[in-house]
């Protein structure tokens, strides 16, 4: 484990306050030689320490409570004994309050501080049992006063807690402007008056003069006056003066709890001081949360006004016409966009309904569209949204017809079923429409323009594999256009052998270039015959990093005109073979030059030359002159 040397000066100050705290309370306010004090902060200390700095400070807790032992004479094993019961102590109450998750270290709210002194007082019992029993057995307290001993050792311990550790948690971090420069002659006033009042009450000043007047409830008052005006920091900065200050009268045996630790053991102060800190601390705790309140209120206001800003905005520049009609189809309402898509103003549009007869609504093929049949009306009366019905509308009553995409939402009243209004959105589609019918049109030219031409087209999506291809081509190849599914790899496997190398390679070429590519092949039909086609293929989109998406193209059977080429290479080798084989000289030559471009060997053994020289020679150049006239 690595040591991080720069946490021992924090658990050496740690101790070294814990050892001063328990030093002067034991020296003060101690029973049985020093051993059990009735007033104990640094249980207060302590818990601030662990809770804010986790439980890695224990040992500072420990050597402070070790420490605070030893100078009071006890032994060694007694003082760790007690040191370890006023280390547990904290390491327990920092556990059960984490263990809660509504409670907040930064004591928000007055549960917040009633958690702590619960906890804190279940987690002295620690401290109490490991403390009083180490006494006992050492013999320095009497089994007759273990019960005592052990009330008033839980009682000084969760006293501690409940005064000191919410002075320490609230101060680490200072609130701006608790005693702002407005209230400053306010907290000069009433802290002075409160300081003056805790003289006279707890240390005897002008006893002599004011007699019973001053009382402790006066301290309730003053500690009212702060948590109402100067909040948590201010009550816990009071309330510590004012218990200083008893303590203070209480060890020098003047003011009113002079004589408290002689005959009560300062059981009349540690029920004062309780009640106090409970009282001061909840009342400035509940101030602060009903502060927050009314933040979070104009917070929340000032939220819903800007949401409502927000929305209205929206609302007034949306493209999306939008409607609000009651329970009986009337508009209420109506955005820019909707008076602009349906031709009237807001006034013509309030107070018309849905089944106005007068909209002229249809259907796509047309048909008349009824009223009772328009979304808000069938959302309204079924209590369910409706979406994407598309209608057409006379626009302005100008027997101009647009064309709309509606959706209807009814909203329902607060806490029941029944539908309080609905609102209608909806989007002009009437150019959608008009160029999707374009497009209908114009896919339907290319369809019989291909199938005329005996071509079907294929469109494949080089991520997945997957190819969309026309009905034509499906038919092409021996499959129903219905059912048949194309991919690469079908594809790929109906190839012909001979053909697939050539074929993948050109698929290849045309996947790297935007230049069309064109090949012919044979493939397999349905019937497993084989059928040719001829097919030209484009890469038609790209990614980013020019990686290729799509590729389109044609399919054409050209198995006819293969047949034709195969015949015809039939047809010139049957001519070939009579040609060189025949028993006569054969030549042929060219109708426009005479010159002779092909001889069989027959000829050029009866003229004694070679097929070679003879070629290209003029016939009438060795046809005898008197023949000449007959040849032509």
């Amino acid at each position: 484990m690595k040591i991080r040397w720069h946490f021992f000066p924090k658990l050496a100050l740690l101790a070294v306050f814990y050892t001063l705290l328990a030093y002067a309370s034991l020296i003060h306010f101690s029973l049985f030689n020093g051993n059990v004090s009735l007033i104990w902060p640094s249980s207060g200390l302590a818990l601030a320490a662990i809770l804010i700095g986790g439980p890695q400070y224990w040992p500072g807790v420990f050597a402070g409570a070790f420490a605070a032992g030893l100078m009071v004479g006890d032994s060694v094993w007694i003082s760790a004994l007690i040191a370890l019961g006023n280390t547990l102590e904290p390491v327990i109450a920092r556990w059960l309050l984490l263990k809660n998750k509504t409670f907040n270290l930064a004591l928000d709210r007055p549960r917040d501080f009633g958690w702590l002194s619960v906890y804190g007082g279940i987690s002295v019992v620690a401290s109490v049992v490991i403390g009083t029993t180490s006494l006992w057995r050492a013999g320095i307290i009497p089994s007759s006063a273990l019960s005592s001993v052990a009330l008033n050792w839980w009682a000084a311990d969760t006293l501690g807690i409940v005064a000191i550790t919410p002075l320490i948690l609230i101060w680490r971090t200072l609130s701006p402007g608790w005693v702002g420069h407005n209230r400053l002659i306010e907290g000069l006033a009433c802290f002075g008056l409160m300081l003056i009042t805790g003289q006279a009450l707890f240390l005897g000043w002008l006893s002599g003069s004011i007699g019973t007047v001053v009382d402790c409830y006066w301290m309730f008052l003053f500690l009212a006056w702060i948590a109402v005006r100067f909040g948590i920091h201010g009550v816990t900065l009071a309330l510590t003066t004012t218990i200083l200050q008893a303590l203070w009268g209480t060890a020098h045996g003047v003011g009113y709890f002079g004589h408290s630790f002689e005959t009560d053991h300062l059981v009349d102060l540690w029920f004062y001081a309780l009640s106090l800190s409970f009282v001061s601390i909840s009342l400035a705790l509940f101030f602060r949360d009903r502060q927050f309140a009314v933040i979070d209120s104009e917070a929340a206001r000032k939220k819903i006004a800007k949401t409502e800003k927000t929305y209205r905005t929206l609302f007034q520049t949306v493209d999306q016409g939008i409607v609000y009609q009651d329970r009986s189809g009337t508009i209420m309402s109506a955005n820019p966009a909707a008076e602009r898509i349906l031709g009237l103003s807001l006034d013509q549009l309030q107070g018309k309904t849905s089944t106005d007869p007068h909209w002229q609504a249809i259907h796509e093929d047309g048909s008349p569209f009824p009223g009772e049949a328009h979304p808000t009306m069938v959302a309204i009366n079924t209590g369910k949204p409706i979406h994407g019905v598309v209608m057409g509308i006379n626009k302005s009553y100008m027997s101009q017809i647009v064309w709309i995409k509606i959706s209807a939402i009814p909203i329902f009243k607060e806490g029941s079923n029944e539908v309080d209004y609905a609102y209608a959105r909806f989007d002009d589609i009437t150019a959608d429409l008009k160029w999707e019918r374009e497009l209908k049109d114009s896919e339907e030219r290319l369809r019989l323009a291909l199938s005329a031409s005996h071509q079907g087209w294929f469109d494949v999506d080089l991520k997945t594999g997957e190819i969309t291809v026309s009905p034509e081509y499906a038919r092409m190849i021996g499959y129903d256009p219905d059912t048949f599914h194309s991919s690469l790899g079908e594809w790929k496997s109906s190839l012909h052998p001979e053909d697939r190398d050539a074929v993948m390679s050109a698929f290849q070429q045309c996947r790297t270039t935007e230049q069309p590519k064109t090949i012919e092949y044979r493939r397999r039909t349905a019937s497993g015959d084989w059928i040719w086609l001829s097919s030209v293929g484009k890469v038609a989109e790209w990614d980013q990093n020019h990686q290729p998406l799509r590729m389109v193209g044609t399919h054409r059977d050209i198995s006819d005109r293969k047949a034709a080429e195969e015949a015809l290479r039939a047809s010139e080798k049957r001519f070939r073979t009579m040609f060189e084989q025949a028993p006569v000289g054969v030549a042929l030559i060219d109708s426009y030059t005479g010159h002779m471009y092909e001889i069989n060997p027959k000829f050029a053994a009866i003229a004694g030359r070679s097929q070679k020289e003879m070629t290209g020679i003029d016939w009438i150049n060795i046809t005898h002159p008197d023949d000449v006239q007959e040849g032509l």
